[in-house]
């Protein structure tokens, strides 16, 4: 985030990102650059002993996860951060341990029925991403921000919403151009 501000040096970022991983012969360079602390255990033991942060990420992770304990999962996430965005394959993936982490295991699909207060579920080829607000306001700025994206799936009210909108303002534009311009003639 701070990266999208041209901040590289670590020393120079404002914003804290921690992680979680189960296993710890991921741990590489990429963990000591990009993150301010990570923590090596189960999420689901973990999460609750953590405070309160802005927005929590889960990439692959909830399939990991018996479907309950997974939406169990999202429920202490949702307790700890307003925003939640989550990738999860797109159905049942068959998939065992390898590389020697058991937690590799896919043992649950999940759908939008998994995600409480949920504002967009998003295909992104093989994997979907759900991103859940705490407050209806928060879920309006998660759709609007999702609306241009063609896959997003959202109500077609809001789709139409913002169609219209947008077709609103051109014309306006073209309006006030067109005033301007007979104005400069005038004067």
């Amino acid at each position: 985030f701070d990266i999208m501000q041209e901040k590289f040096a670590p020393a120079d970022w404002t914003r804290t990102i921690d992680g979680i991983e189960v296993f710890p012969a991921y741990r590489n360079p990429v963990w000591e650059y990009a993150y301010s602390h990570i923590v090596v255990g189960d999420a689901r033991t973990i999460l609750p002993t953590l405070g309160e942060y802005d927005v929590v990420v889960c990439c692959d992770v909830l399939e990991h996860f018996e479907r309950a304990e997974a939406r169990s999962l999202i429920a202490e996430v949702q307790r700890h951060a307003p925003v939640l965005v989550a990738t999860t394959p797109e159905g049942m993936w068959e998939q065992g341990a390898w590389g020697g982490n058991e937690a590799e295991r896919h043992l649950s699909a999940l759908d939008e029925s998994d995600f409480p207060s949920l504002a967009v579920k998003m295909r992104t080829g093989a994997t979907s991403l759900y991103a859940t607000g705490a407050t209806p306001a928060l879920r309006a700025q998660l759709r609007n921000a999702a609306i241009g994206c063609p896959s997003a799936a959202l109500p077609s009210l809001t789709r139409f919403r913002w169609r219209a909108a947008r077709k609103i303002t051109t014309v306006a534009k073209r309006l006030r151009t067109n005033v301007e311009r007979n104005n400069s003639r005038l004067g």
